[in-house]
């Protein structure tokens, strides 16, 4: 997972995590970046919270739209 004090830094462009592992993964640090964008533009937004099995859970919010 990634420390609740890294969270949020995580969502920036270029930010791959710091914790224990981390090199272990490929990318550069855009993935949650650009997914953060995408639900913003939308009136979304992406959590990043403990999993109940450990490491990370993100949850991708969209509000509700009636047509």
């Amino acid at each position: 997972g990634i420390p609740k004090d890294q969270r949020e830094q995580a969502l920036r462009p270029f930010t791959k995590g710091k914790q224990e592992g981390a090199g272990r993964y490929g990318g550069i640090g855009l993935g949650l970046s650009i997914a953060s964008d995408i639900l913003a533009m939308h009136q979304g937004r992406l959590e990043l919270d403990e999993s109940m099995l450990g490491g990370l859970r993100v949850r991708l919010r969209l509000p509700i739209q009636n047509n």
